[in-house]
C-alpha cells in the first residue's frame, strides 16, 4: 500500500477541473434534494492487510483505504446542499480485514447511513451470525475473495449464507462472477432456488460499454420482479438506457461506487483485452504503452 499514492489521488480528485465544475453546476439543478447512494466502499488504512499483484494492477486499488471522513468530504464536494444517505461496505478484495471493517462501519457510520455486511464465504458461521445480529441491512460477497476467483455464484454466495439472508429478508448485493451475458443461467438457478431472496445486481451486471446480447440478458432477468440493479461504476449512457428499457426506472438504483467515482477515466473496448479504462492521468495501474496508444 505504501507504493500507492492514494492520498495524492484523493487530494487531486477534490480539485474540480473547469469542465467538471460546469457539469456539477448543471447536474445540481435537477438532482433531488434527498439522494440515496446504495453502493459505496469504506475502510481504514489499518484494515488493508495485503494488495496482491492482480489487485495492484486493477483500478480497484486506486483507493485501498477510504475513511468515513473521506466519504463525508467527497459527498460535500460532489453534492453540495443535498442530503445524501449512503449504504457502505468495505473494499472487496481478499487482502482486507473485513471483520474489522464491518465493525468500524457499524460503530462509526453516521446517523441516516446504513451498512451492508461484507460476508466471508469461507466462514459461514461468522457470516450467518452477523446477519442475525440485526446490524446490517444488506449482504455483499465477492467472487475475487477466493483464489482463483469464483466462476459460479454458489462458490462465494454459499447456499448456507443465502438461506440465512432469505430467511431474514436481507437483500444481497450481487457482483456477478462474469459479465451478465455469460451468467444468465447461473443467475436464474439462484433465483429459482431462492424464490424469496431479494437481489441487487451490482454495476448493472458489469458492462462498462454495450456488449452483444445485453438487452436479451436484461430481459431474461427482469422477469424476476425481486431483482434490481445498481449503477455503480457504469459510465455508459447507452448501457443505462438499455437497463432502464428492460427493468424500468423503479428497479434501477443509484450507486456511486465511491471512491472509484473519483477516478478520471474513459471506458472503452480494447480489441484483445476487452473492456478497459483509458486515462490521461498516470495512475499506478495504468499500462504506459496502452495509455500512450489510447
Amino acid at each position: 500500500m505504501d507504493t500507492i499514492p492514494n492520498r495524492k489521488y484523493f487530494a487531486e480528485a477534490m480539485v474540480a477541473t473547469e469542465k467538471e465544475a460546469e457539469l456539477m453546476s448543471e447536474n445540481l439543478a435537477w438532482m433531488p434534494e434527498n439522494i440515496i447512494d446504495a453502493h459505496a466502499h469504506c475502510n481504514l488504512p489499518e484494515h488493508v492487510i495485503e494488495i496482491s499483484p492482480e489487485v495492484y494492477h486493477h483500478p480497484i486499488s486506486t483507493f485501498p483505504s477510504f475513511t468515513l471522513e473521506d466519504s463525508y468530504e467527497t459527498i460535500g464536494s460532489l453534492y453540495p446542499g443535498k442530503k445524501v444517505s449512503t449504504l457502505r461496505f468495505a473494499n472487496a478484495w481478499k487482502g482486507i480485514d473485513h471483520k474489522a471493517a464491518n465493525d468500524y462501519l457499524v460503530c462509526k457510520n453516521r446517523s441516516g447511513d446504513v451498512v451492508a455486511l461484507y460476508g466471508i464465504p469461507t466462514e459461514e458461521g461468522y457470516t450467518t451470525e452477523m446477519l442475525a445480529s440485526g446490524k446490517f441491512v444488506a449482504l455483499k460477497c465477492y467472487p475475487a475473495f477466493l483464489s482463483p476467483p469464483a466462476q459460479k455464484i454458489y462458490q462465494y454466495f454459499t447456499p448456507v449464507i443465502l438461506r440465512q439472508a432469505e430467511r431474514m429478508g436481507i437483500p444481497i448485493i450481487l457482483h456477478l462472477p462474469g459479465m451478465i451475458t455469460d451468467c444468465v443461467d447461473d443467475l436464474k438457478n439462484l433465483l429459482n432456488d431462492f424464490p424469496d431472496l431479494t437481489v441487487v445486481l451490482a454495476h448493472l451486471g458489469l458492462p462498462l460499454v454495450p456488449v452483444p446480447g445485453l438487452a436479451r440478458a436484461y430481459a431474461e432477468i427482469a422477469k424476476y420482479g425481486r431483482v434490481s440493479m445498481d449503477t455503480s461504476i457504469v459510465p455508459s449512457a447507452d448501457v443505462m438506457e438499455i437497463a432502464i428499457s428492460e427493468f424500468g426506472q423503479d428497479r434501477i438504483i443509484y450507486g456511486s461506487d465511491e471512491p472509484l467515482n473519483l477516478i478520471r477515466a474513459q471506458a472503452y473496448e480494447h480489441p484483445s483485452l476487452g473492456q478497459r479504462f483509458a486515462t490521461e492521468y498516470p495512475y499506478h495501474w495504468v499500462c504506459p504503452e496502452e495509455r500512450a496508444q489510447y
